[in-house]
């Protein structure tokens, strides 16, 4: 078996590249689909104590021997396919001698999860998500209902030079509005705001917030304008763009 290990890239990422990887290298190293895997851990490459992630990429490649006339080729497809997640990268081969590597498969269960076997599992997360859902209505606001169109035609009634009339144009306002509150990512709910040495805060209890962190997003459409979102103790959830005044002793929030 071949494992590509990817070391310091963000896990969702890693995912996607993978999926990228993967065919390509099956015929680069020709072997069946079952012979390759991707070990990607949610890990940090830390220069001088500075987090360098997703700007240098450690790449390593463990094959049996016999591949090493694969490995030019590997390399170069590898820098020239990775280049668009890191700026730097780093390539290690290593090589094993086949009879010291073991494998126990269960021959109850298929030997890797995909698409097609998943399907009830899907499911009962479905059930799951919407039990949170639930959970989620019961302790937050409800988001705002109102008619944004109707509102946003008012308001052009009165301004016909603040839009283009086409919808689908970067200059309308509509399509502006929307975009702005777009970012060209996937990122789940608790990697929005990242918590890590802030007086109070501990891994164990991540409920437990203290002081306001907050992550800055380039938003999608023409002039790709930022979103911050803030999260702390005094927040109750994650907030956009909140300007507040803070008590520059213990960071307290003083005015919103």
């Amino acid at each position: 078996m071949i494992t590509v290990s990817l070391l310091g890239m963000d896990y969702y990422l890693a995912i996607e590249a993978t999926a990228k990887l993967h065919n390509a290298l099956l015929s680069i190293y020709r072997i069946k689909d079952e012979d390759l895997i991707f070990f990607a851990p949610d890990s940090f490459l830390i220069h001088d104590g500075i987090e360098q992630t997703s700007f240098r990429l450690n790449i390593k490649v463990e094959a049996p021997i016999g591949y090493e006339d694969k490995e030019r080729e590997v390399r170069d497809f590898l820098f020239s396919t990775m280049k668009e997640y890191a700026i730097h990268i780093r390539i290690l081969f290593t090589y094993f001698e086949p009879e010291h590597e073991y494998l126990q498969i269960d021959e109850t269960y298929p030997e890797y999860m995909t698409d097609k076997n998943m399907v009830k599992a899907e499911e009962a997360h479905d059930h799951e998500h919407e039990e949170e859902v639930d959970e989620y209505s019961e302790e937050y606001e409800e988001p705002y209902m109102g008619d944004i169109i109707s509102e946003f035609d008012e308001y052009i009634q009165k301004h016909p030079d603040a839009t283009n009339e086409d919808i689908t144009h970067v200059d309308n306002a509509i399509n502006r509005f929307v975009a702005y509150h777009l970012i060209p990512a996937r990122i789940t709910w608790d990697r929005l705001v990242f918590h890590h040495i802030e007086l109070g805060y501990a891994y164990s209890m991540p409920d437990q917030l203290s002081i306001n962190c907050f992550e800055y997003y380039e938003t999608m459409g023409s002039t790709r304008r930022l979103l911050k979102i803030t999260e702390g103790k005094t927040t109750e959830g994650k907030r956009i763009n909140r300007h507040c005044t803070y008590n520059l002793k213990d960071y307290s929030e003083k005015e919103v």
